[in-house]
């Protein structure tokens, strides 16, 4: 198993929109019919209300790298605009073994 995590800083006051853009581009629910996806968190920053997590489980990297290679080349294009439109300096998810979990 290995989670995979992607940090995202939101233009400040588009948290709304881009909760909804996440949405609406199928990103909770397009990752289910691939092999291996085991389960994804949106996670919304405590001390920053303009940073994101998502954090996912995946079976095994090639995965994880299978869901990277389509997630945003198979999103509908107009939520997909919206979403980006929200970001500052996006960067791609990175990918870590579970070494302990309990």
């Amino acid at each position: 198993m290995i989670r995979a995590v992607s940090r995202f800083q939101i233009q400040s006051g588009a948290e709304n929109t881009f909760e909804i853009a996440f949405r609406d581009a199928g990103m909770f629910e397009r990752p289910k019919n691939l092999d291996g996806f085991v389960s994804m968190e949106l996670i919304k920053s405590t001390e920053d209300p303009a940073e994101y997590l998502v954090i996912s489980t995946w079976k095994t990297t090639e995965d994880y790298l299978a869901w990277q290679g389509v997630s945003t080349r198979e999103a509908p294009r107009e939520a997909l605009a919206r979403l980006s439109d929200t970001l500052i300096n996006p960067e791609p998810g990175k990918s870590y073994f579970i070494v302990r979990s309990e």
